[in-house]
């Protein structure tokens, strides 16, 4: 099989109100889930994420810098680097278009959540949990890197005192296992 790379980050995308196939996405999916329930890591976590992401949708508009909010957050060189390689990873391959919202949405999107249930499940240790999340927008052959990348950039958020919550969707490992530290 041979793999399509996309040019830049181009699967990444704003929702849409016009696009009917998104509306009829966002509709099956549950509610979304209002930012202001999120706990400290799941925070940062889409914060970044939407850092990284807006600046490439929109480029002409002011946006926070994904770096800063590292930072900010004492994240260490290692996770800012895993953190960018995922994301560009993510950019470069997806196999479907993944819409990211704008950094003042007040509401976490399927795909947000996705994003956020992969870093969830890496930090319980469910590396297959994590890679089953990446195997539904990335090839095969690129998910074992996004993984790796995922997986040092999970345990660096959660050595920082970012732990995420896993979602009611999100894979179990072993029974649902819970992490080991208190959220």
């Amino acid at each position: 099989m041979a793999l399509s790379r996309r040019p830049g980050l181009s699967p990444f995308l704003f929702p849409h109100a016009s696009d009917p196939a998104r509306q009829a996405s966002e509709q099956a999916s549950p509610a979304p889930r209002c930012t202001v329930s999120l706990s400290r890591g799941e925070l940062f976590v889409l914060a970044s994420i939407r850092a990284f992401v807006a600046p490439i949708l929109r480029p002409k508009a002011d946006h926070p810098d994904w770096r800063e909010l590292f930072a900010l957050a004492e994240m260490s060189p290692v996770a800012e680097a895993e953190f960018a390689r995922l994301m560009h990873l993510i950019g470069s391959w997806a196999v479907r278009e993944i819409a990211i919202r704008c950094c003042h949405c007040p509401t976490v999107g399927a795909d947000e959540r996705l994003l956020l249930d992969l870093v969830a499940a890496l930090q319980c240790e469910n590396s297959e949990g994590g890679r089953a999340i990446l195997s539904t927008i990335l090839p095969p052959p690129v998910v074992p890197g996004a993984a790796y990348a995922a997986e040092r950039f999970a345990a660096a958020a959660a050595a920082a005192g970012y732990r995420l919550r896993p979602s009611e969707r999100a894979p179990r490992n072993h029974g649902g296992a819970l992490p080991r530290e208190p959220l």
